[in-house]
């Protein structure tokens, strides 16, 4: 809608984000309300992707976008749409009251609180545990950027090299083979005559 393009990685992010929004709320919201939760959660990923940069989050996978916004979202969005008649679909549990639409005004509240609470607790323990991680010899959080320009399969993966020597035709394809320095389809490569006879 932005770019006017299609996008893979957003078309599959969208569905991961839609996924997470709805896991909270699965058990207590009818089907087509699950739907209007994945697409308002997929809405927030989205935008918390687009304008992560004002926060100065620097990451890949944009998991904070897709699973921390996404399922914060998904938690207030439960306490909003809970439906008292869905989990009394079991025969037993018969005693939820719902959520804000159905005039249970107090659990908004309660989400609010809980995925605040969550929120809190996950990102207090990260900073620590990654704290300790970044302090053992080996383990450094934070790659060099020169690594990052690179690549990180050339930091990390002996066999980077090979693979791109292969993909783009500049090395060798079997081992003990000297690389010749000169992309296929340049003007001297050599084409090999094939026998074209039948033979039995």
């Amino acid at each position: 809608m932005f770019t006017r393009r299609f996008s893979i990685i957003g078309f599959c992010s969208g569905i991961i984000s839609g996924l997470v929004g709805i896991t909270p709320a699965c058990g207590f919201v009818p089907v087509q309300t699950a739907a209007l939760i994945g697409a308002l959660t997929s809405c927030a990923s989205f935008f918390t992707v687009r304008y992560k940069y004002l926060l100065g989050i620097d990451e890949g996978l944009d998991i904070f976008a897709i699973h921390g916004v996404g399922g914060y979202v998904g938690d207030i969005m439960t306490g909003f749409f809970a439906a008292p008649y869905v989990p009394a679909m079991d025969g037993v549990s018969n005693t939820y009251e719902g959520g804000w639409w159905a005039k249970n005004w107090k659990q908004m509240g309660y989400q609010l609180a809980a995925a605040t609470t969550c929120a809190a607790w996950s990102f207090v323990v990260s900073v620590i545990l990654l704290f300790i991680i970044n302090r053992i010899p080996g383990c450094h959080i934070r790659a060099t950027e020169d690594d990052e320009l690179r690549g990180l399969d050339y930091k990390y993966f002996s066999d980077a090299d090979g693979d791109m020597e292969v993909l783009t035709g500049y090395g060798p394809t079997t081992p003990g083979r000297a690389a010749s320095q000169v992309a296929s389809g340049s003007e001297s490569h050599q084409d090999v005559p094939v026998a074209t006879e039948k033979r039995d």
